[in-house]
């Protein structure tokens, strides 16, 4: 577990600070379900999926959709809807490193 004492609530999201973002030493693997766009960061717009390595910067995104069973592909979906959402996330770790 994190010390997260240190922390800054706002755009850190409670799990870094200006300081930390972005280290080594944090070893943090989070998944963002973004609707705020934000240059410092490097955000693709404010309706999006990142994922997140030790920093705020996302290593990966893509905007936000999910699969239609009738459509039978993606279409895109605002996170800010009042819609209940299901996040189900796999990830093998063979294919990132913490230490990036």
């Amino acid at each position: 577990m994190s010390d997260l004492r240190q922390a800054d609530p706002t755009q850190y999201l409670g799990n870094f600070n200006i300081s930390t973002n972005g280290s080594t030493s944090s070893q943090r693997l989070d998944i963002e379900l973004d609707t705020v766009q934000s240059t410092e960061f490097d955000d693709i717009n404010k309706n999006h999926v990142g994922i997140d390595i030790n920093s705020l910067n996302s290593i990966e995104s893509a905007s936000a959709s999910c699969f239609s069973k009738t459509k039978r592909k993606n279409q895109s979906m605002e996170l800010l809807s009042e819609e209940s959402l299901q996040v189900w996330v796999d990830y093998e770790i063979s294919l990132y490193s913490m230490s990036q």
